[in-house]
């Protein structure tokens, strides 16, 4: 005989039965799901541009690495 699985609700570090969960609550949940999945998305959005900010750094360094720089005020 196997134990069934509960899914649960955590929040705040406390677990709930999502089962228990009434409409506005499971809706709730949905929000903040789509929002985490939002999120994630935009770091790693956020993680591409940083990534290719450095690479066309580096690139625009080895463009005027033969150039003489100004002298600094």
């Amino acid at each position: 005989m196997s134990e069934e699985e509960i899914t649960t609700v955590t929040i705040d570090g406390v677990k709930y039965n999502a089962a228990e969960l009434n409409d506005e609550a499971v809706y709730v949940v949905s929000q903040l799901q789509f929002l985490n999945s939002a999120e994630d998305k935009i770091k790693q959005k956020l993680d591409r541009n940083t990534m290719a900010k450095k690479a066309f750094t580096a690139m625009l360094k080895e463009e005027v690495k033969d150039l003489t720089p100004l002298e600094e005020d």
